[in-house]
């Protein structure tokens, strides 16, 4: 049952991930500044890293699904490690690639 909330949690990221790629939820970034900010690299720069949490967490838990391993704790390890990453990735690079 775990599998189906990590796979559900990969999706929405992934779809996330996609709206901000496309400068549809750029908005929603913590610290956007319209005014300061370039909204075209804004959106890819964070849209990037959520997809590719999203398709981590997504593709892990579709793996351990398919090969019936019942260990929430591996799903969970690489959930939060990719989120982990990711975020720092993120936060820590943005005023370098966006302003």
């Amino acid at each position: 049952m775990i599998m189906y909330v990590f796979s559900a949690i990969g999706l929405f990221l992934l779809l996330l991930g996609v709206g901000l790629y496309k400068s549809w939820l750029v908005e929603a970034i913590a610290g956007f500044d319209a005014k300061k900010d370039n909204k075209e690299i804004a959106g890819k720069w964070v849209g990037t890293n959520i997809i590719l949490m999203g398709t981590i967490i997504l593709l892990s838990s579709i793996i351990l699904l398919l090969l019936n391993i019942k260990t929430p704790l591996i799903v969970f390890s690489i959930f939060m490690g990719s989120v982990i990453i990711f975020s720092l990735r993120s936060a820590l690079l943005y005023n370098k690639k966006v302003r």
